[in-house]
């Protein structure tokens, strides 16, 4: 039994990856083989490798919980584009940084499962 304050209703805010345009060659054969590493609230998560592609198509969706509503406004979803180092021609030590996008919450993008 939940104490009269506490809601079952899950909250979930969803990230679609869709397909990022005219990313930049960093592997040393004029493309990019990128992944995607996204983080929420020290949530993260990671989308495959698409090989040797500077069009990369994921159409995924990322899902979060949302623990508490109330600080939703004062929250930040990150998304990265990496560079996989390890198909990368030559010696690369780590994942090349390709794009970033920082996104402030809003609540109208959360919802309730």
């Amino acid at each position: 039994m939940q104490p009269e304050n506490q809601s079952s209703t899950i909250r979930k805010l969803i990230a679609e990856v869709i397909d990022p345009k005219d990313l930049l060659p960093k592997d040393g054969l004029s493309s990019s083989s990128s992944f995607i590493a996204a983080d929420f609230k020290s949530h993260k998560k990671r989308l495959s490798t698409v090989h040797r592609n500077l069009n990369p198509v994921w159409n995924k969706s990322l899902k979060f919980t949302v623990s508490d509503l109330r600080t939703m406004e004062f929250e930040e979803l990150e998304i990265e584009v990496f560079n996989d180092k390890k198909l990368s021609k030559g010696s690369a030590r780590k994942n090349h940084f390709l794009v970033c996008v920082h996104s402030w919450i809003d609540l109208l993008s959360v919802r309730e499962e």
